[in-house]
């Protein structure tokens, strides 16, 4: 009789002292991603080897308060300093806004290899212009971790590698690379067609209302996000690049590191996985 074989997890190692959190969109689920890396920032005193920067263009609106983190007397103010302000001054942080919408241009720059610092973008975003963004803003070992939900699930996918061919050879003892969400799901970033103006004023917080949208899968986001990033900062590897959840069966799984799970998310042989190009 032939026993089931276990494939053991690999670790992706991330063995980095001076990491940037750039936290863009600071809505629904950015806002509790945001308030998640406050408390470890607070717990953990890191100082200034880890600084959080959160960029967001929108203000709060009466339709946010209760869906995301903001009252009444925030109505009109930018959600990026509205929260960072308020994590700063309850906790002792020093984490910075940018109260505008991201560019390739200002990622890119926020992402440039300095010294030891790295980035890592955490796309709490809904839109393929917006997730079209940071893909195209990211610089060599800048980590994207994209988190995006429909009505009562959603998915975190984790990496950094753009194109396929930069994925040969990346598993040995450790996993030096993982694939970016843009190249698991080119969906995420692909052009939709224009919506009639009755869709295009849709958005999360109307479908709440409907009873449409969970009231708790922005906050089930952000704590899968969160896990990945308290993972990374303490323990300074992961074994997983991808999760999904499911509120409605209360349902959660997620994808190892392993050649096999690798190889199908690409469509490659294992071979290309584990072997140096000539």
């Amino acid at each position: 009789m032939q026993l089931p074989s276990f494939e053991p997890p690999i670790t992706f190692g991330f063995g980095y002292s001076e990491i940037d959190l750039i936290v863009v969109g600071a809505g629904g689920t950015g806002g509790y991603v945001l308030q998640n890396i406050a408390r470890l920032l607070a717990h953990h005193r890191w100082g200034q080897s880890v600084r959080c920067i959160a960029i967001d263009g929108d203000h709060v609106e009466e339709k946010n308060v209760g869906r995301q983190l903001f009252s009444h007397a925030e109505i009109g103010r930018n959600k990026a300093q509205t929260l960072t302000h308020r994590f700063n001054r309850a906790l002792g942080l020093s984490m910075a806004a940018i109260p505008e919408m991201a560019t390739v241009d200002m990622l890119s720059d926020l992402c440039r290899y300095k010294n030891d610092r790295v980035a890592i973008v955490i796309g709490c975003v809904d839109t393929t212009a917006a997730r079209a963004i940071i893909h195209q803003s990211l610089i060599g070992k800048t980590l994207w971790i994209d988190s995006g939900n429909a009505d009562t699930s959603g998915q975190v996918v984790i990496g950094s590698a753009r194109h396929k061919s930069d994925m040969q050879g990346v598993l040995g003892p450790f996993c030096s690379m993982l694939p970016a969400p843009s190249l698991l799901y080119p969906d995420l970033i692909k052009p939709v067609p224009q919506l009639q103006p009755t869709d295009d004023q849709r958005n999360c917080a109307i479908d709440l209302v409907e009873n449409v949208q969970s009231m708790m899968i922005n906050s089930a986001m952000a704590m899968i996000v969160s896990e990945y990033l308290n993972t990374l900062l303490t323990k300074r590897g992961i074994t997983r690049y991808e999760t999904s959840i499911d509120l409605e069966s209360l349902a959660m799984s997620s994808k190892t590191i392993t050649a096999t799970n690798l190889a199908r998310s690409l469509d490659v042989e294992t071979e290309f996985l584990t072997k140096k190009g000539r």
